[in-house]
Order: C-alpha cells, then sequence, then structure tokens
C-alpha cells in the first residue's frame, strides 16, 4: 500500500469516527457538507485528530477551503511531505 493510499485511508477513518458512519461510506470525492453533512463542530474535531495523527498543524484559516474529502486527503499529503522534506 502506498502513502497516499495510508493517508486517504486514515483521512476517510477520522472523518468516519467523527460521524458516526461505516468508513465506505466516507469517499473522497464526497462533499463534507452536502454529502456528508459535516458541521463546525466537526470540522475542529477532524482538524484535531488528523494534527494528533499525522503530527502538522492545519489552520484556522485552511479549514473553510477543505470542502470535500479529497481536499483533507491533499492537505495531509502535502503538509506530511512538507515535514518529511
Amino acid at each position: 500500500m502506498t502513502a497516499a493510499a495510508i493517508i486517504a485511508l486514515v483521512v476517510c477513518s477520522v472523518i468516519n469516527r467523527t460521524l458516526g458512519m461505516r468508513v465506505t461510506e466516507v469517499l473522497p470525492h464526497h462533499s463534507l457538507a452536502d454529502d456528508l453533512a459535516v458541521e463546525s463542530i466537526d470540522l475542529v474535531t477532524i482538524a484535531m485528530e488528523v494534527e494528533d495523527l499525522f503530527g502538522i498543524e492545519v489552520t484556522d484559516d485552511e479549514v473553510p477551503a477543505l470542502a470535500t474529502v479529497a481536499d483533507w486527503i491533499a492537505l495531509v499529503e502535502r503538509k506530511t511531505a512538507e515535514r518529511i522534506a
């Protein structure tokens, strides 16, 4: 399994746990607001868990631009790559 696949799986799992859904229901193309009905408190929880799991910082300015699960995955990929480099 590639690093990108692992990041995608973990991010989907974080969102799944936050929303209480099965992992198969959280897919990268899902819109957080439209498909998953994510609320602002959910975003805070997702950001905190992603930060803890990946050792990155998700700023308050970045969160509004993270509209899809794929956006979260891309952010984590970018920030983990920056941390390693």
